[in-house]
């Protein structure tokens, strides 16, 4: 698959093919699941499945939390107490998206991330236009506990009026580029909308066990600049992108890996994980940034070219040299994204 001409936003023919085979990666994961379970838990599933049509149980199952749960038991020694957990979250996601109103279930993985994975009645406006749910109430966010965020909290409802106004801006900017519409439709399903008084900054997030939601956190501080808003939607869109990429056809580290590496773009120290689709995000945010000349000064855009620019050009395979455990692709691609930043400088 050549990410490097998806991340180019020409066309966007792999991003429709790991939407199918992600689908049939979780239904597969949900009947390994069901395989475990005893019998009379699993003729409930089952009772749930007849009262919602197919497409939409689909949907479900490769929904960030559903598959965040699914993907989590599939993987783990698990005992009775577990097995019986997660059935009650699966069942009770599958009973708030078809007939019935649905009730709250908790998930904990590897010490580090607090997942939750909590349902609302009534769904959500959608996104731009897009079929991704914008999420300012449910409990269904992460928390980075290794990351120095212990909360997130919600936007009171005088404090929505300017951010959904903000988003009306984005909107009209989605109006002019049709392809990246549909790259965001085609990879997030929801975002969801927090503030934290642990961070002073604006700022956004992904995690690869819930690939399809996106973190949009302060973004009260920004949300008067669609590009920027755009900029962070896009960024995290890019890794839900790399993320189904990753589990469908293997990673591009070891994931067990502990190197660290500088970030040749913020100077921050990142997992080595974390680099490898940082290479492609950066790509791809160069790509917009180009896009945008079309629409904008340059004088706004070009310090953002040159950002993105910067830490390719600087030699992606420097940070890594000496390491181990990457996969034969990723350092190709690693070589075409230099190559290609600087014929077109």
């Amino acid at each position: 698959m050549d990410l490097i001409k998806e991340l180019a936003f020409e066309e966007l023919s792999i991003s429709n093919t790991l939407n199918r085979e992600f689908l049939s990666y979780c239904k597969n994961l949900y009947q390994i699941y069901c395989n475990l379970l005893p019998f009379e838990k699993v003729k409930n599933l089952r009772r749930l499945e007849r009262e919602i049509c197919p497409p939409r149980l689909f949907e479900i199952l490769s929904s960030p939390q559903v598959s965040a749960v699914l993907r989590y038991i599939t993987s783990i020694q698990f005992d009775d107490e577990i097995m019986t957990e997660s059935y009650e979250q699966l069942y009770s996601w599958l009973e708030w998206e078809g007939p019935g109103k649905g009730t709250p279930g908790t998930t904990s993985c590897d010490g580090k991330l607090k997942l939750t994975v909590h349902g609302q009645k009534d769904r959500n406006p959608t996104l731009m236009g897009t079929s991704t749910i914008v999420d300012f109430d449910s409990e269904g966010i992460w928390t980075h506990l290794d990351a120095g965020i212990s909360k997130f909290e919600k936007y009171q409802s005088h404090e929505r009026d300017s951010i959904e106004f903000g988003f009306n801006s984005v909107n009209r900017l989605l109006d002019k580029f049709h392809v990246l519409r549909r790259f965001i439709d085609l990879n997030t399903q929801i975002v969801h909308i927090r503030k934290t008084p642990e961070r002073s900054n604006i700022g956004s997030s992904t995690n690869i066990l819930r690939i399809g939601a996106t973190c949009l956190r302060n973004i009260d501080l920004g949300i008067h600049d669609p590009i920027l808003i755009l900029d962070l939607i896009l960024h995290e869109n890019i890794h839900n992108f790399l993320g189904k990429y990753e589990v469908l056809y293997g990673y591009f580290v070891n994931p067990n890996s502990k190197d660290m590496v500088e970030s040749p773009w913020t100077g921050n120290i990142i997992p080595i994980q974390a680099y490898t689709q940082a290479c492609y995000v950066w790509f791809g945010l160069w790509q917009y940034y180009k896009i945008l000349l079309s629409e904008y000064e340059a004088t706004r855009i070009h310090p953002k070219i040159a950002l993105a620019k910067m830490g390719i050009i600087k030699g992606l395979e420097n940070p890594i040299r000496g390491m181990s455990g990457f996969s034969n692709k990723f350092i190709e691609d690693l070589r075409k994204i230099e190559h290609e930043v600087r014929i077109n400088q």
